[in-house]
């Protein structure tokens, strides 16, 4: 869907150029009604929307599921939606602290103006509309033809990847093929493909230590769910070993949004607390507190939250 994009930025941005030179006349009298800053947030949807009509015959020729198609329509709502917002922001501004602008220009406060705007507009979406966001882009069973395609072309891309010694990119390209087989619940090559993305993973720079820990965690999870006991007991070996090196300290920035935040040590060792739970079939108060042990997944691990979410239910689902 990335690519989709590109081409839609690379190629509107060739039409509006042609567009712009036709709207040049327009531009002043809408500085004289709106400000300029309402002047570029009309400018800014004009060139979104021009974005998003080249965007769209390449969606429907390139996107091959429809979840895909989903996915580019809510992104393509988002710059709608987000852009008019922007603009508005800008006009308020404008006329609301016209008072003041001399002095907000004399001293350039300004910019820090938007950026104090933005970052609270950030917070707001995050606190009243992150868990719906979220939702858009996770993981759904895909049709036949369709994960094939997608599994050959990630493949293709780690091969690429390793030719050119570029093992976080490969590394990547694995774990998206473990995410389709996860969410078509093939779990013996979900599991294998995580471990493979750790594995490549792990060549590449230590700093990337609490990633390959993670991947390990991941496949661990799904290891265990294909009743893989030496595969699982090896990957849980590695995950921890590797966790232990990570520092006990948390980021200032993820102690704003919830007092569940964790430290990088600490998150695999929660996932991993578990899954020795789950092997010892100790699961009655893991089933009691799962609301609670979602929260603490979705706060925690950004984008792998989900395909943990599915992996520690299952087996706690398959384990009696």
């Amino acid at each position: 869907m990335e690519s989709v994009f590109l081409i839609g930025v690379f190629l509107g941005s060739l039409v509006f150029i042609a567009l712009f030179f036709v709207f040049i006349p327009y531009w002043f009298s809408l500085e004289q009604d709106f400000g300029v800053a309402g002047a570029v947030g009309v400018v800014a949807g004009l060139y979104c929307t021009v974005i998003l009509c080249v965007s769209c015959p390449f969606a429907l020729r390139d996107l091959h599921s429809r979840d895909q198609r989903v996915l580019f329509l809510k992104v393509a709502s988002l710059l709608v939606v987000g852009v008019p917002i922007a603009g508005a922001i800008g006009f308020l501004n404008e006329y609301l602290l016209d008072p003041l602008a001399d002095v907000f220009w004399k001293y350039r406060l300004t910019p820090w103006l938007f950026l104090i705007e933005a970052f609270g507009l950030l917070v707001v979406v995050k606190i009243f509309f992150g868990k719906r966001v979220s939702r858009w882009y996770h993981l759904k069973p895909i049709s036949e033809g369709a994960r094939l395609r997608q599994i050959e072309k990630y493949l293709t891309d780690a091969d690429g990847h390793l030719k050119r010694n570029e093992f976080e990119g490969a590394s990547q390209s694995y774990h998206s093929v473990a995410q389709i087989y996860l969410s078509l619940k093939d779990w013996t090559n979900s599991a294998e493909h995580c471990f493979l993305a750790a594995e490549t993973l792990s060549k590449d720079s230590s700093r990337l230590s609490y990633g390959v820990a993670l991947l390990y965690a991941i496949s661990a999870c799904a290891y265990l769910l294909s009743n893989d006991s030496e595969k699982f007991n090896t990957s849980l070996m590695l995950a921890k070993g590797l966790s232990e090196k990570e520092t006990d300290n948390l980021d200032i920035r993820e102690q704003l949004f919830s007092r569940d935040s964790l430290s990088p040590k600490r998150r695999i060792s929660f996932i991993l607390d578990i899954l020795n739970s789950i092997q010892k079939r100790e699961t009655q108060q893991l089933r009691k507190n799962w609301s609670r042990i979602a929260r603490t997944i979705d706060i925690n691990f950004g984008p792998y939250a989900e395909e943990l979410a599915i992996l520690l239910k299952k087996n706690l689902d398959v384990t009696t």
